[in-house]
């Protein structure tokens, strides 16, 4: 679930981010503890959540006070002084073992109860997802991304929350098992060029009346479509789209960031990029949504 959930894959991506930059450029033990300390206070949260009880915080955890700069140098000073006896692999591993635990909390969690401001008194009118989110950003305090990264995040993100919509349109009535086929379909051709963009070489397209989609009518391309696809069940047409969706999120995490904006990666773009196919994919899916509302 996380990779298709736009919070949690946020912070997947974050925790994705700091163990490429530590393996670039080696991180201390301390850098490692501080990012540790910081998570066992929403993990915390988390814990206290999923438990319906009230959070059970470290107890060298410091209560918040104003002004806030002072209690964070406070915060991190306690931080410091925790597990002298930890190196940077030991206090690396103990915080990939936090984040996993974070990941599988949040999983389980509704996403409607995540993003819920007055469920939790003891969050003062924040919600779960805010919890996370604040977690995702405390990397980038730290560790400016570049500005590709920062596009291919907010890509990626955007597209997560097409997902999450079209996840719960299904159980909307105006839900059709056609607007899913012709989804999926469309969503094939992204799935091919991110693959060849991957891999190297020239995207497969699926069987159509055409070698190129973006130079046929799409108004025959949908009719094939609905020729060779069309009929079953929105059962089947939500599954269908959902693997294929869930296909693409996966192979989207694993193409390196300068790839998705290099013109010279796929010369059969014509001047595009990968992270236009992303957009793209976003765009249509929003589209459809759109005539919805």
């Amino acid at each position: 679930m996380h990779h298709t959930d736009p919070v949690i894959a946020a912070f997947v991506d974050d925790m994705r981010f700091l163990q490429q930059k530590a393996l670039r450029d080696g991180f201390s033990a301390n850098q490692w503890r501080h990012y540790w300390g910081w998570n066992a206070i929403a993990l915390a949260h988390l814990v206290a959540a999923a438990q319906r009880t009230e959070p059970q915080y470290p107890r060298w955890a410091i209560a918040p006070y104003q002004p806030m700069d002072a209690f964070v140098d406070a915060q991190n000073a306690a931080i410091d002084g925790l597990y002298p006896e930890w190196d940077a692999p030991a206090a690396q591993r103990a915080w990939a073992d936090q984040c996993a635990t974070i990941i599988r909390l949040a999983s389980d969690i509704p996403a409607d109860i995540r993003a819920d401001t007055t469920r939790f008194a003891f969050l003062n009118g924040s919600s779960l997802n805010d919890v996370l989110h604040i977690q995702t950003g405390h990397s980038r305090e730290h560790f400016e991304k570049n500005v590709a990264e920062e596009a291919v995040d907010d890509a990626l993100y955007a597209l997560r929350q097409q997902y999450q919509w079209w996840v719960a349109h299904r159980t909307h009535h105006g839900a059709t098992a056609w607007q899913y086929t012709h989804l999926w379909a469309w969503q094939t051709i992204s799935l091919a060029r991110l693959r060849a963009g991957r891999d190297g070489g020239l995207p497969l397209y699926p069987p159509w009346p055409t070698t190129n989609p973006d130079d046929h009518a799409a108004v025959d391309i949908n009719a094939c479509i609905e020729q060779t696809h069309g009929g079953g069940s929105l059962q089947t047409a939500f599954e269908r789209w959902d693997e294929g969706f869930t296909a693409l999120l996966l192979l989207c995490t694993d193409i390196p960031v300068e790839r998705f904006v290099n013109t010279a990666a796929c010369p059969w773009l014509d001047g595009y990029v990968l992270l236009d196919v992303i957009t793209g994919s976003t765009e249509h899916h929003r589209e459809h949504a759109e005539e919805e509302l």
